[in-house]
This record gives structure tokens, sequence and C-alpha cells, in this order.
């Protein structure tokens, strides 16, 4: 089993909710390739995690937990919790897809 380097979220169509756009005073959130980044080099992207949290209404400490259980795979399917604001993309070192739990 391959160890997951980053954890990417790609908005539903249109980025009803905003992951992507710029903050009030012009924060721009961590994004790459028009994903919000969760994880990277293996990490939890605590800035990314904030974010989701202050768009989405919910507890940044739950994001952050599901992310760093999905690193970790210590739960199958953790990353299924964000499915609802968008298209999960789980990539390895290499910077391949990991596809299933």
């Amino acid at each position: 089993m391959a160890d997951l380097a980053a954890v990417l979220l790609i908005p539903v169509s249109g980025d009803l909710l905003g992951l992507l756009q710029e903050g009030p005073c012009g924060a721009r959130p961590p994004s790459v390739s028009g994903a919000l980044v969760l994880a990277w080099e293996g990490k939890v992207s605590d800035y990314g995690c904030v974010w989701l949290a202050t768009k989405v209404g919910w507890n940044v400490k739950a994001i952050q937990h599901y992310v760093r259980m999905t690193l970790d795979r210590s739960s199958i399917n953790t990353w299924r919790a964000f499915q609802q604001f968008g298209t999960v993309i789980r990539l390895d070192v290499n910077g391949k897809e990991v596809s299933g739990g």
C-alpha cells in the first residue's frame, strides 16, 4: 500500500461554497490545479482545514482529524466525509492518484 502524500478537494461544479474564492481581505486558499489542499507532503494543511471549516461550518479539529486519518489510513474511507463538498483526490508520494478505501 502506497503512502499518501496529498489530499485534495475539488469543489462541486461552480464552487458554490466558495472553497477556492479569495477571502474578504484578499486571502487566498491553499490550492493546486483547481483543488483545495487539505494535506501536502504527507502533512495536514492546517490552513486548508481552517479554510474548509470556515466555508462549510464544520469544526476545524474534526476536519484535521479526518484528514489525518485519511493520510494514516487508520480508518477505511474516512475521506468520504468530504465528498459532499466535492471530489476528493488522494495522491501517493509519486503524484499518482490512489483509488479505493
